[in-house]
Parts: structure tokens; C-alpha cells; sequence
């Protein structure tokens, strides 16, 4: 690559160039990376669905004991109704 001119491989990573469906921002990428090294051969490996999941699950754990403490305050709630009732009685 003395010359500027060789083939050479550019490895692209990272989900940030896949979050745009309409607009392919690694194109625009390697088109700009082009332009002043006609040699670039792109390398855009496969993102895995599974490594997206892993960055949500804090979330979902959040929303999951959110939901229990709900449902704990909820039956506490109605538990004290039965006994308050049944003592009233």
C-alpha cells in the first residue's frame, strides 16, 4: 500500500451504522473513504440479534420487578381489606 493504491481491508463495527433502515450510513461511509483510497474493500460483519437483547436487558429486569412490586402493593392492599372486613363483621 506504498502507493495509496493497493486493495487493503476497513473492518466496519458497531450497531450505531445498522440503527438507520432508510438510510445506510456505512454506505455513505465507504463511499466517502473511497473517494481518497480507491483500494477499500468494506467489511461489515453480521450483527447478532442476541448482543441487542443483552443491552436491554436492564430494562427488562426494571420492568419486571416494577411489575412485582405492583402486584406485592396491590395483594397487600386487598389482604388488608379481607382482614379490616372480616373484623368489622
Amino acid at each position: 500500500m506504498a502507493d495509496e493504491k493497493g486493495a487493503f481491508p476497513l473492518v466496519m463495527v458497531g450497531g450505531v451504522l445498522e440503527a438507520n433502515t432508510k438510510w445506510d450510513v456505512g454506505k455513505e461511509v465507504i463511499k466517502c473513504i473511497s473517494k481518497y483510497f480507491p483500494g477499500v474493500l468494506p467489511i461489515r460483519p453480521k450483527v447478532s440479534i442476541y448482543r441487542h437483547l443483552f443491552y436491554l436487558l436492564p430494562f427488562f429486569v426494571f420492568i419486571a420487578g416494577l411489575f412485582i412490586f405492583i402486584f406485592y402493593d396491590v395483594l397487600t392492599l386487598l389482604r388488608g381489606l379481607v382482614n379490616y372486613s372480616f373484623q368489622n363483621l
